[in-house]
This record gives C-alpha cells, sequence and structure tokens, in this order.
C-alpha cells in the first residue's frame, strides 16, 4: 500500500512541476519573449529540480 502512496506523489509532483514550466513558457511567448523558452542550463536544473525534490527519502 505504501508503494503506491509513493508512485502516485511522484507522479503528481512531477506533473506539477511539468505544468509550471509549460505555464511559464506561454507566459514568455505571451509577453513576446523570441527564442527558446527553455535552453539546455534551464533542462539541467529543470531534471535536477525534479530529482532533488521529487524522489522521496527512501529511494534517494
Amino acid at each position: 500500500m505504501e508503494k503506491w502512496i509513493v508512485i502516485i506523489s511522484i507522479i503528481l509532483q512531477v506533473g506539477l512541476i511539468v505544468f509550471k514550466v509549460w505555464h511559464s513558457m506561454i507566459e514568455n511567448r505571451k509577453s513576446g519573449y523570441s527564442g527558446k523558452a527553455i535552453n539546455k542550463k534551464d533542462l539541467n536544473w529543470f531534471i535536477y529540480f525534479i530529482l532533488e525534490n521529487s524522489l522521496p527519502e527512501k529511494l534517494v
């Protein structure tokens, strides 16, 4: 049972992060930001952020 709670929480947290990034991309387009909304540095930070914050203590 506990395993399912962990899996669901990971899915929800990753989904929330993806939604925030997607939302910021739309905001950047609205404000006339030209160029890539996510560059490689942002992507590396994004992956690090997911790994740092989404994984439960047991898996780290």
